[in-house]
């Protein structure tokens, strides 16, 4: 679900199915650089989770 803000939203996504969310709730817009940094940072492993 695209646009959830409040977490009440995101209980009634999860209510009803849905366990994919983005939105002001998890993290403001962000430059495409700041976004890169943040993704180099962690330590997960997306090639496999896209497989």
């Amino acid at each position: 679900a695209e646009g959830v803000e409040t977490q009440e939203q995101r209980q009634f996504l999860f209510n009803n199915g849905c366990s994919q969310y983005q939105g002001y709730l998890f993290s403001r817009p962000v430059a495409i650089t700041e976004f890169e940094e943040l993704v180099s940072s962690m330590s997960v492993n997306f090639t496999a989770a896209l497989d």
